[in-house]
């Protein structure tokens, strides 16, 4: 038995394929594309051919992830900028041209703005410890990348009021991600946990170190509180229907922003055992990365199938 996966009313501001989120794409059939989606209500089951950015190659993934100019493309072309936060972090579709200097501090700007709505500009300097003529250059800069939206308005209004806001169609994937767990649980909650994991490419704010960025420590530790449990949640309910691939596809999701993860290990390993895989070496010895993990070592059963000793002579 495969998941049911109806087609929710997929909230704002965007949807990770470029189209209106309905449900995973179907295995090919005739007449149709590798990533049709299927129609509502219909028994599917998550078996699409996983991306070439996967970091697992041969894993099943629904979520199809395309790329325009090299880029991760998160949605409509029509729509505002995106910034990416779930993986390293990027800015989609800005209007105006990429700043020539001091490019991560602006996404780190933009990151704070979207994360404190209405905030004033010495709230800002405080949070992001700098100072206020940095501040407002760097402001400047971010404020051309941005452009002006559909409607005229710039997706950056100066302060008049005293206030920062943003142009209503400037959002995140953390923030669509928020919006598609919320409420947990509830009509369409399968296809939303879908949604929301295939938002993932990585590691929460995957390219900021940790030194940098110090104000956004309780926002990845947010991402992670709420990845992990949709993670888990959407593997046991693919569990409950025997659908083991996708269980797979959750916790792999899962796994990929939270790889040292130790409730998504076990979950991976349970997984691999309703699957009948009676040889998780390479899952168990290495990380998403394809590095070793030293501390893991596979089930006594599988090293001695792997390493069988010479029969006596």
């Amino acid at each position: 038995m495969s998941l049911s996966l109806t087609s929710p009313t997929w909230p704002a501001p965007f949807a990770p394929t470029g189209e209106p989120l309905a449900a995973p794409p179907a295995r090919p059939g005739p007449g149709r594309g590798p990533f049709a989606p299927p129609s509502a209500g219909r028994l599917i089951r998550v078996s699409a051919p996983a991306p070439a950015t996967d970091p697992r190659p041969g894993r099943y993934c629904p979520t199809p992830v395309t790329t325009v100019g090299g880029q991760d493309d998160p949605g409509d072309p029509g729509a505002g900028p995106r910034l990416l936060l779930l993986g390293p972090v990027r800015l989609w579709g800005a209007a105006g041209p990429r700043p020539p200097k001091a490019e991560r501090s602006c996404l780190e700007y933009l990151a704070w703005l979207l994360e404190h709505p209405g905030a004033t500009a010495a709230t800002m300097a405080r949070g992001l410890c700098v100072a206020e003529g940095t501040r407002r250059s760097n402001l400047s800069r971010l404020r051309a990348w941005l452009g002006p939206a559909a409607d005229g308005r710039p997706h950056l209004p100066a302060a008049y009021s005293g206030q920062l806001h943003l142009h209503p169609g400037v959002a995140s994937d953390w923030r669509h991600c928020q919006l598609l767990l919320q409420p947990w649980g509830g009509p369409g909650w399968t296809g939303r946990l879908v949604a929301a994991l295939g938002l993932v490419r990585g590691r929460p704010l995957a390219d900021v170190g940790r030194g940098q960025w110090t104000w956004a420590e309780p926002l990845r530790a947010a991402m992670a509180d709420t990845l992990r449990p949709a993670a888990l949640e959407l593997s046991h309910r693919a569990l409950a229907l025997d659908d083991i691939a996708a269980a797979r596809w959750a916790v792999d999701r899962g796994r990929a922003a939270l790889p040292e993860d130790e409730a998504l290990r076990r979950q991976s390993r349970r997984v691999d055992r309703r699957g009948g895989d009676r040889l998780p070496v390479n899952r168990l010895t290495t990380g998403l990365g394809g590095r070793p993990t030293p501390t893991a070592r596979p089930p006594v059963a599988a090293r001695r199938l792997v390493c069988p000793r010479p029969a006596a002579a």
